[in-house]
C-alpha cells in the first residue's frame, strides 16, 4: 500500500515537474509579447507620425514649416504615385482580360 502510495506521488511530481518545464517558457514568451499588442497606433497617432515624416521629408531649409515651393514638390511627388498607381492598375486589367501578361512599352 505504502508503495502504491509512493508511486502515485512520484508520478504526480514528475507530472508538475515537466508542465512547468513546458510551460515556462511559454509563458515568459507570452509576458514579452504582451506589452507589444498592448501598444496599437490610433489613427490620429498614425496621422501625426505620418505629417512629420512628411515635414522631414520635404522641409527642405528646416524651418518646421511647409513652404510654398515645399509643398509643390509634395504635391507632385502625390500626383506621379496616383499616376504610376493608375497605371499599374490599367496594365492588370489589361492582363486579366487578356488572360495572359500584356506586354509593356518601357
Amino acid at each position: 500500500m505504502k508503495t502504491h502510495r509512493l508511486q502515485t506521488v512520484c508520478a504526480t511530481l514528475a507530472v508538475l515537474v515537466a508542465a512547468g518545464f513546458w510551460a515556462g517558457p511559454v509563458l515568459l514568451a507570452a509576458e514579452k509579447t504582451a506589452p507589444a499588442a498592448e501598444k496599437k497606433e490610433t489613427a490620429a497617432e498614425k496621422k501625426a507620425r505620418l505629417a512629420r515624416e512628411e515635414l522631414v521629408q520635404y522641409d527642405k531649409n528646416k524651418n518646421g514649416k511647409m513652404d510654398p515651393d515645399e509643398l509643390a514638390a509634395e504635391k507632385a511627388d502625390k500626383n506621379k504615385a496616383a499616376a504610376e498607381k493608375r497605371k499599374a492598375t490599367i496594365q492588370k486589367k489589361k492582363e486579366d482580360a487578356a488572360g495572359k501578361p500584356a506586354e509593356t512599352n518601357k
